[in-house]
């Protein structure tokens, strides 16, 4: 289970490893802080995404640089935070902070006196604030949705990846965003979660993955099978019955290639 940091500036105190709910609970903790008392300005090493909110550690040159915000600049900083956590989160968010277009000193300070226990996961039972544990989750789920985006329009521009074995709860072959991706996917799918785990294997068991070009209906065409390196096409070619003669030797990869152009049925007995 995690600990709550305790400086709650200083990100040097923090262990970057643990979830992001847990290491900004004390910057939202030390904002509440800030809008009760009547300081003019803070410092702290965050810096804040313009159109979110979001917060993530303030670095340069491995460094952490303080930025000093105002009350107004931070309020209207925190606002759209609040907006943003309104729209990615579950009600669970907002079930005691209000979705106003703005938001008082006194809202702000409320918001963020809040803490929220951590109900599932290793952390379950872990206190963070409310609004550190939400913002993280509205980034993961902001990253999430853009990253599915990203990956429909490589489908749609016909440049995706799949490897052999890799499919989905329907059995569809899964698309990849980049062929490195889909070489992971197929280690972890054939050697298991730990394939990392033999460094000195390591490239060569990726090297040894079978991957092409996604093809949104599913199945290997030759557009995907001439994207493959010699020993994917080969292993194919050997799996939907071809000849030694055919796999073997200086050109295997091209007569490979060519003994499926003369009957393109073969691709189905190679995805058997």
């Amino acid at each position: 289970m995690e600990t709550i940091p305790t400086n709650p500036l200083s990100p040097t105190a923090t262990d970057r490893t643990q979830a992001r709910g847990t290491q900004f609970t004390p910057v939202f903790t030390a904002i509440g802080e800030f809008f009760a008392s009547t300081r003019k300005s803070i410092s702290m090493p965050v810096k804040f995404a313009d159109k979110t909110g979001i917060p993530d550690w303030n670095e340069a040159n491995k460094a952490y640089v303080d930025i000093t915000y105002s009350r107004t600049e931070l309020k209207a900083i925190c606002t759209t935070l609040i907006e943003t956590c309104h729209k990615h989160c579950s009600g669970t968010f907002g079930a005691n902070i209000a979705d106003w277009p703005t938001q008082s000193y006194k809202d702000l300070t409320e918001a963020f006196a809040l803490t929220y226990t951590v109900t599932k996961g290793d952390n379950k039972g872990v206190v963070r604030n409310h609004m550190a544990h939400f913002q993280a989750s509205a980034r993961s789920t902001m990253k999430f949705a853009t990253a599915a985006q990203d990956l429909q329009e490589t489908v749609e521009n016909g440049d995706a990846w799949a490897a052999e074995g890799v499919v989905d709860k329907k059995g569809n072959l899964k698309p990849f965003i980049t062929e490195v991706k889909a070489r992971k996917a197929w280690a972890r799918v054939t050697v298991g979660d730990d394939w990392w785990v033999n460094k000195a294997g390591k490239a060569a068991l990726l090297a040894s993955a079978v991957v092409f070009t996604y093809n949104p209906d599913g199945a290997i065409t030759m557009d995907t099978i001439r994207t493959m390196n010699h020993v994917q096409v080969r292993t194919l070619a050997k799996k939907a019955g071809a000849p030694d003669s055919i796999t073997t030797g200086t050109g295997a990869k091209a007569r490979s290639i060519n003994w499926f152009s003369e009957d393109v049925s073969r691709i189905s007995a190679a995805q058997a």
